[in-house]
Parts: C-alpha cells; sequence; structure tokens
C-alpha cells in the first residue's frame, strides 16, 4: 500500500525482497482497520494483505505460487512442552504442544488463557521453552522469540525463531531433525 506522495508504507526486509509494488486508494477507516488486524497477527501490513488476498483467490479457484519464507523446512511433531518467559523473575512455566520445530525456529501450541500470562506486547519478549525430545537423555531448554502469534479456538499458535540456546541442546536437535 502506499501512502500520499507515493512512498511505500513501512517495510520489513522481508518485503524489500519482493519485486512488485501495488499501490491502491481505500478509506482510512479499512486501512486503519487492517493495520489493527496485522498488528494483532504481529505481521506488516503488506503481509496481512497478501496473506488475505492469496487466500481469496486459491478459494475462487486461482493459484498462487506461495514461496516458502523459512530457511529450513519444519518436521511436524507432537511434543509436550513448558514456555516461560525469559528473564521473567516470576518465572511461571505454562504447558503447551510443540506442533512443528525446525534447526531454526518452532511452532508451539499453548491454550488461550496461558496467553495472558506471558508479555507479547514488548518486541523484546523472548520465550524458554523447555521440552524432550524422543529418546533423549535430558530434556532441552532453548530461547525463542515469538514471530506470529495466531488465535485458534481454544489454544494460540506461537511461531518463533531459536535466538539462542546452549550449545549441547542445539546438538541434540540437529541429530534428531537429520
Amino acid at each position: 500500500m502506499c501512502r500520499g506522495g507515493g512512498l511505500p508504507d513501512t517495510m520489513s526486509m522481508e518485503d524489500a525482497k519482493r519485486n512488485v509494488m501495488i499501490c491502491f486508494r481505500t478509506t482510512e477507516d479499512l486501512r486503519n482497520a487492517m493495520g489493527r488486524y496485522a498488528a494483532e497477527d504481529r505481521r506488516t501490513l503488506s503481509s496481512m494483505i497478501e496473506s488475505v488476498l492469496s487466500e481469496h483467490l486459491e478459494k475462487h479457484g486461482y493459484k498462487t505460487i506461495a514461496q516458502e519464507k523459512r530457511r529450513r523446512l519444519r518436521k511436524p511433531v507432537n511434543i509436550p512442552a513448558f514456555v516461560s518467559e525469559a528473564g521473567s523473575e516470576t518465572k511461571l512455566r505454562q504447558s503447551g504442544v510443540i506442533v512443528d520445530i525446525s534447526l531454526n525456529g518452532l511452532r508451539i501450541s499453548i491454550p488461550k488463557q496461558a496467553v495472558d500470562k506471558i508479555n507479547f506486547d514488548n518486541s523484546a519478549t523472548t520465550l524458554d521453552v523447555t521440552f524432550a525430545l524422543p529418546e533423549a537423555a535430558q530434556p532441552l531448554n532453548i530461547r525463542c522469540k515469538p514471530i506470529r502469534l495466531v488465535d485458534d479456538r481454544e489454544s494460540v499458535h506461537i511461531g518463533a525463531a531459536f535466538v539462542d540456546s546452549d550449545f549441547k541442546s542445539y546438538q541434540i536437535l540437529q541429530q534428531y531433525l537429520i
């Protein structure tokens, strides 16, 4: 979306990689509603618009070529885990289930009521995720940065990128995924 003088809306690195820009006019109310929706989904406005348009086109039989944005594909899993806000003084651990995982990140599902206990409003928020891989001798503890929150019926899915982990935990994860 472009504003008044044709300048692009706030652009992420991902947006900069794209090679086509589409500008259109809309009402301020619609623009503000889209901005709120994108913020709630923790994504850029451009990413949200692209997703909505792609879904609409596919629903009506038009194929869109969705390129994988992740550097590594995630492996589907069902691993119980504990999530806590890193550096939190209370260290409240919330239970959840890791739905998929890669060498770069994971998606974990936690109950909706648990989301209120973790501060997602701060862009500096990081999470400690503790889990045991099948046949692992010890639990892994990996620090993640939440990238995306997706609301489901009874849970919230958190897409998170690894930002820090101890070397041993990362080695064990690597062996499991390869």
